[in-house]
């Protein structure tokens, strides 16, 4: 059974920037920018391909400005604009295969099969289940991509009379994200179970185990063959008021 040790990374970097003008003495503009950059590598103990590690990289965009106005001593008035952008893409090391089981190992229906064979992000090599330890890629919720972005708006109206303070406002919030992820357990490459009890023993005391499944693996014999296709972008929109 394959064993490999290696370490995990997973490196951060944030950087913050802001700057404040004062107009008046009675009003503040504000603006600020934020990043982050993160990556991310995961060892994958799967046969068959190197290297064999998973990458994942996000990234973080913030662009927010601000702006707060005093009218009166007991009156003031602030409002903020800001705008997020965050990018997620992970890959394994098979990724640079091609379409490995389709036009290597030449198995129909693989790396998204007939219709989806020309998309990239459908190429790796497909996985194996042999009772040991896996031949290929399965890690089936990955390739993934995503770009989600944010848009908010806010502006107030603060009043103070007497012991009371009476505040009204407004707040905008714009979502929407693409998201490109097909999953469902099995992975755009293709995904082979093999059965134990195809070369158990027929009648006897032997229960089935790995062993049967892996000679089932050496003899061709599946149990069953998945493949996991997204046919259209899956796009999100919303408005929060």
């Amino acid at each position: 059974n394959y064993v490999q040790d290696a370490n995990r990374k997973f490196d951060r970097n944030n950087y913050d920037f802001k700057v404040n003008y004062n107009a008046t003495t009675q009003g503040q503009i504000w603006g600020k920018y934020s990043h982050m950059g993160a990556a991310v590598d995961s060892p994958q103990a799967y046969l068959g391909y190197q290297p064999n590690v998973l990458t994942g990289d996000t990234t973080v965009n913030q662009y927010t400005v601000g702006t707060t106005w005093t009218f009166s001593p007991t009156m003031v008035f602030d409002a903020t604009y800001g705008i997020s952008k965050m990018t997620h893409e992970s890959t394994a090391g098979d990724f640079g295969l091609g379409n490995f089981g389709l036009d290597t190992l030449g198995i129909h229906g693989t790396n998204g099969g007939a219709n989806f064979s020309n998309d990239p992000r459908y190429a790796g090599m497909p996985a194996f289940l042999t009772g040991f330890s896996t031949v290929g890629n399965d890690d089936g919720w990955a390739p993934v991509q995503r770009d989600e972005r944010t848009y908010a708006l806010t502006a107030n109206m603060t009043k103070l009379h007497n012991n009371h303070e009476f505040r009204f406002g407004y707040s905008l919030n714009r979502l929407r994200m693409n998201h490109w992820q097909p999953e469902l357990g099995y992975g755009p490459r293709g995904h082979w179970d093999f059965a134990q009890n195809s070369t158990e023993l027929n009648g006897g005391p032997q229960t089935a185990n790995i062993y049967n499944q892996y000679a089932s693996f050496l003899l061709g014999l599946a149990d069953y063959a998945a493949l996991s296709v997204q046919n259209e972008l899956m796009t999100t929109r919303e408005w929060q008021h």
